[in-house]
């Protein structure tokens, strides 16, 4: 029976794979209508072996109980990423801003470090709200980075190293 189980798995595991090389094929020759340029390209940039660079605009939000105040909280985010290593970073509650940040970032594989240089709170208890968020705030950070298609583009995935939350970018147009 073992060895029968054995078979049948294998070949479920042989079909799974032919399936996923013929959508590949398929993705890389239909013609532009009809299709998602990002995906195509995130298609590529996997089979070619490459990374993913995080260079670009970024948005995202997140929710969190609210331990000062109980209930919960939503904050709104965006990441300028530059091709030289910099990066600004702004975040919302609402309308309001309540945190601007900069410095420099290095990617390296799959982790993303952040070394803030500069970061303004609109008021003292802001701050002490936003660090509850897993977004790098006034100290250096390290996350691990993963990308996934998305209509349009891709979008990334940050797990901090220190806590282990997790939360997501998309590209911002």
């Amino acid at each position: 029976m073992k060895a029968n189980s054995h078979l049948t798995s294998r070949a479920a595991i042989g079909r799974i794979v032919l399936v996923g090389s013929l959508l590949t094929a398929h993705i890389f020759a239909v013609p532009a209508q009809g299709r998602s340029d990002g995906l195509r390209q995130w298609m590529q940039t996997l089979a070619n072996g490459g990374g993913v660079s995080v260079a670009g605009n970024w948005f995202g939000s997140k929710v969190e109980n609210d331990p000062i105040h109980g209930g919960y909280i939503t904050l709104s985010f965006r990441f300028s990423f530059s091709s030289d290593g910099t990066y600004q970073e702004t975040a919302y509650m609402g309308n309001r801003q309540v945190m601007s940040a900069s410095g420099a970032y290095q990617q390296s594989g799959s982790s993303l470090a952040f070394n803030p240089q500069r970061c303004e709170f609109a008021s003292p208890e802001l701050g002490q709200t936003v660090k509850f968020f897993p977004i790098p705030t006034d100290s250096s950070a390290q996350y691990l980075i993963s990308f996934s298609p998305l209509e349009g583009g891709v979008q990334m995935s940050l797990k901090d190293t220190a806590s282990g939350d997790q939360w997501g970018l998309k590209p911002q147009h």
